[in-house]
């Protein structure tokens, strides 16, 4: 039987709210793939930190018909690797140094719920930064830090409590998407590791952008950062 939580906040979920605002969202990255598709017949798109099922909300057919190849770029991967619909291709990178890759390479950057994951304020200011420098246009979502439930805990109000108080929730256990953490050093790396942003945050770090509030009930839920510029 589906739980609240599955029903409001998983994205494996196709009828979830979680779910079904991602797919209201994907309609920014969309007209960015069409403009690219419209002035260049193809599409290349760097998805920073991300994975293959993102991208079923937007279906292999639309893929297919813009000519879209996507670069997978994540931690997780080790190597690089082509998967056999020739749309996707895997790099092991970390956000914060894309070394492989050059300015301006891709035509869209992506991310999705990442750079609140990155680390510090100097971590997050990279991996803006590598966003930026590898396309000529960007979509960077992350959840909103004011959003009164926290994303990742799934706790009302948990990213406003002290530090101490985080860690040591989360070392009694399971917070929503996030396990027991076994010792202190655990729980303190998870609780550093989900850092969210505020608005002021988000044009610091991405000033040429486009700031666009997702709204849940009156409430900005998370932010969207759309900036560059496609050269002619």
């Amino acid at each position: 039987m589906p739980t609240v939580r599955s029903m409001l906040w998983d994205n494996t979920v196709p009828t979830s709210l979680a779910s079904r605002m991602r797919a209201a969202r994907s309609r920014y990255l969309r007209d960015m793939i069409d403009e690219v598709h419209l002035h260049k017949g193809s599409c290349t798109i760097a998805d920073v930190g991300g994975d293959r099922g993102y991208w079923d909300i937007f279906g292999e057919n639309y893929l297919r018909s813009k000519n879209v190849s996507i670069v997978l770029a994540n931690l997780k991967f080790n190597g690089n690797g082509t998967a056999r619909d020739g749309i996707f291709s895997y790099v092991g990178a970390d956000a914060r140094a894309l070394d492989d890759f050059e300015d301006k390479q891709f035509d869209i950057a992506h991310s999705n719920s990442l750079i609140e994951h990155v680390g510090s304020w100097k971590d997050k200011k990279s991996a803006a930064d590598e966003t930026r420098r590898i396309a000529q246009l960007y979509y960077v979502q992350t959840p909103n830090y004011w959003f009164p439930i926290e994303p990742h805990f799934l706790i009302p109000g948990f990213q406003f409590l002290p530090k101490q108080a985080r860690i040591a929730l989360i070392r009694k256990k399971k917070r929503g998407w996030i396990d027991k953490a076994e010792n202190y050093s655990d729980a303190a790396e998870v609780v550093e590791g989900c850092d969210l942003l505020t608005i002021t945050e988000m044009k610091t770090l991405f000033p040429d952008a486009v700031i666009i509030p997702e709204r849940f009930m009156l409430l900005t839920k998370s932010l969207i950062a759309i900036g560059g510029r496609m050269e002619a």
